[in-house]
């Protein structure tokens, strides 16, 4: 019986000793904890700098896509696609053979992508200035795929038939803004 109580004060000692700790901490419990609590703020504060330059560069993209677009034409977006490829293949002299119609899919608030497939024909040289002239304004087209095949047989040897898919980014579904508008702000 007396080695039980001896081992019950033992174990009861090591209990609160631990439990004592908590209640009255030593100096270096108080320190490291307040190490950590510094650790810890630091990087919660460089977390919240990191949150604000990610909500700036996110902003900071959204206001480029707007800028990107500042002509001074009322057209909207897919309208101006369809009309810039059409004037690209006139400029080139290209057989314009097909376009589809403009394929939206909104990707973010009012940002919204414009796809459309074209398919022109022509010689090599001519599907050459078609290419610089689509990429001779600052509209952001770009190419998702393209293709070029010979025409096939034997009188279009040297014609080339040019199939692909343009992607344009576009934000409030317009993409240039009325001057009347922009005169009443």
């Amino acid at each position: 019986m007396l080695t039980a109580l001896v081992i019950f004060i033992i174990l009861s000692i090591t209990v609160i000793s631990e439990n004592l700790e908590v209640i009255w901490p030593t100096e270096e419990i108080l320190y490291n904890q307040k190490r950590d609590y510094r650790r810890l703020k630091t990087k919660l504060t460089d977390a919240e700098k990191l949150h604000e330059e990610f909500l700036k560069s996110e902003n900071s993209a959204a206001s480029k896509i707007k800028l990107f677009y500042t002509e001074d034409d009322k057209v909207k977006a897919d309208i101006y696609m369809r009309q810039r490829i059409e004037h690209a293949a006139k400029f080139s002299n290209l057989i314009l053979k097909s376009m589809s119609s403009v394929r939206k899919k909104t990707i973010k608030g009012d940002t919204v992508s414009l796809e459309l497939s074209i398919n022109v024909e022509g010689g090599f040289e001519k599907i050459i200035i078609f290419l610089q002239e689509l990429n001779k304004k600052n509209v952001g087209l770009y190419w998702v795929n393209c293709y070029m095949r010979p025409a096939g047989g034997r009188n279009k040897e040297s014609v080339i038939n040019l199939n692909g898919v343009l992607r344009m980014i576009s934000t409030d579904g317009k993409l240039f803004e009325d001057k009347k508008k922009k005169a009443k702000k």
